[in-house]
């Protein structure tokens, strides 16, 4: 629980096994193990349950990047977890904990997108099979307007639920990280599958 500059700098919360367990149980429920991408793997506890040869871990710190590799890992890569990633729709599973922060807005299909781990958890997600399943663990702090509509993060959940399944965002206290040096609320959106073209001409899906 000792906070270095470097890993205030990088936002660096190890994910407590709790949380792993939940994402790992949902992520890998429907395909089986087959391939897990984790875009921002620190120490690998997200993909403590997938097997070394099935889990593409992508990290940039050099000491974390090292630790994946003595823990046996076949697949790592050390790019921004932002940029895309190699061979398209290809993963079984995503599974992240991305850092939180602010960034510049990017334009996904007219939305205007912030926020550093919501970014990249559409530049993972883009890399999931259509049947594919994600656990992603975002930052909890919602705003909202005077009618009761999300408005710091509607952009996000409002193209997040045009473009995929979401079956639950579970709503974790903060106290849960209080022994990885922070108590910031977090929430924990589940994915199963993307929506095809013909389900999103026929029902548009609004985030709750």
């Amino acid at each position: 629980n000792s906070r270095s500059s470097n890993r205030i700098k990088l936002q660096q919360y190890s994910t407590p096994l709790p949380m792993a367990w939940v994402a790992n149980y949902f992520a890998l429920s429907k395909n089986g193990l087959g391939r897990v991408l984790e875009p921002t793997a620190g120490n690998g506890m997200l993909v403590f349950t997938v097997p070394f040869n099935q889990a593409h871990v992508n990290e940039i710190d050099e000491t974390r990047l090292s630790n994946l590799r003595e823990q046996g890992f076949t697949e790592i890569t050390n790019q921004d977890a932002n940029n895309p990633f190699e061979g398209g729709k290809q993963y079984d599973a995503i599974i992240a904990n991305p850092p939180f922060g602010q960034s510049e807005a990017i334009n996904y299909d007219g939305k205007n997108i912030s926020g550093l781990e919501q970014q990249i958890a559409l530049n993972a997600l883009a890399s999931m099979k259509d049947d594919g399943m994600a656990a992603i663990i975002i930052g909890g702090n919602m705003e909202y307007a005077e009618n009761g509509a999300i408005k710091n993060k509607k952009q996000f959940f409002t193209y997040l639920y045009d473009n995929y399944n979401v079956k639950g965002v579970i709503d974790m206290s903060g106290d849960l990280y209080k022994k990885q040096g922070t108590s910031y609320p977090t929430r924990m959106i589940l994915i199963d599958g993307r929506r095809s073209k013909k389900e999103k001409s026929e029902m548009v899906v609004y985030p709750p």
